[in-house]
Formats: structure tokens, sequence, C-alpha cells
């Protein structure tokens, strides 16, 4: 039901490249003195470069659609997610009696508890 686009451990290390790549390119043509910049630039534009590309992935990563459609955002909006198991309580009135529904689905193939 659920395509999860990247596992969320590599996410983490392209996020730690960037957020990394960001801060040492930062420091890199920060603190250098720009006669001994020309030095280090290299480093820099490598750094950089390894930093864009790792923005880029998880730009494309979000961007990316899903497999499968979600049929509980198509019914209901909004919902509660807790590893997996979605749901949304929807309490409402018919024939002046208090309604209580519950709307939930697995977005794994594994079974789930709830």
């Amino acid at each position: 039901m659920y395509n999860m686009a990247m596992s969320t451990s590599i996410r983490a290390v392209f996020q730690l490249i960037s957020v990394l790549g960001v801060f040492t390119v930062a420091i890199l043509l920060g603190i250098m003195e720009p006669k001994t910049r020309g030095d280090i630039l290299p480093v820099a534009a490598g750094v950089g470069a390894l930093t864009v590309v790792a923005i880029g992935v998880l730009v494309w990563d979000w961007r990316r659609p899903d497999r499968q459609p979600d049929l509980l955002r198509k019914a209901v909006g909004s919902y509660f997610d807790h590893n997996g198991f979605c749901f949304r309580p929807l309490p409402g009135v018919r024939d002046g009696l208090c309604m209580f529904a519950v709307y939930f689905q697995n977005q794994f193939e594994k079974d789930c508890k709830a």
C-alpha cells in the first residue's frame, strides 16, 4: 500500500552530507584569507558539488510520487500515522445518535497491531 521511496537510514546519510557540506564550505571559504583562498578553492568546490548532489537526491525523493494510491487520504483527508498503522477517528451525528467511526489502514504488507 505504501511506497517508502528511500529507506530512512539512506535519507539520514544524505541529510548529514548536506548539513556537513554546507558548514564545511562556509568554514573553508570564511576562514581563509583572500590570498590563500585559491589553495583551498578546489576542495571547497568539490565539497560544494557533493552537497548539491545530496540536496538534489533529497528533493527528488521528496517530490517522487508513491506507486500506490493513498486510499485513506482520499476517504478522510489527513490522518494519524504510528509505525505504519494509519487511522482517523471521525465523530458524527446520524438520526439524532452520536456515531463514532474509525478509518484505518496498514501501510506495510506484514501484519501490524493496533
